[in-house]
């Protein structure tokens, strides 16, 4: 399991539930080496479109978090059988972490 994007208080959460099972990269400034990354994953955590779309490519499952925006939602979602989405109200830092451990336990 990734989580491509380093959201601060995820980080936390998915060290102590799921230990060594999970990469959270620091930095990354080359799109290779996320692909890569994606590409090797079996579960992507990321609000980073890109990202969830590369992972859709790749067939990958992954737990995209998006703002409560409908329309950033119709523009940029995942469109993917493999996707499970959660909302963050003011800033995707802040997700329902309990919904979150429901998602992934759906989608492990």
């Amino acid at each position: 399991m990734i989580l491509l994007v380093p959201l601060s208080n995820l980080k936390e959460l998915l060290l102590h539930d799921f230990g060594e099972g999970v990469l959270i990269p620091d930095y990354i400034t080359e799109i290779e080496y996320s692909l890569a990354i994606i590409r090797r994953s079996n579960l992507l955590i990321s609000p980073d479109t890109l990202a969830v779309h590369a992972a859709s490519n790749y067939n990958i499952m992954q737990i995209a978090v998006y703002l409560s925006s409908k329309q950033a939602f119709r523009e940029w979602n995942p469109n993917s059988n493999n996707a499970e989405v959660i909302f963050a109200e003011d800033k995707v830092d802040n997700v329902d972490l309990e919904g979150l451990r429901v998602l992934i336990s759906k989608v492990s």
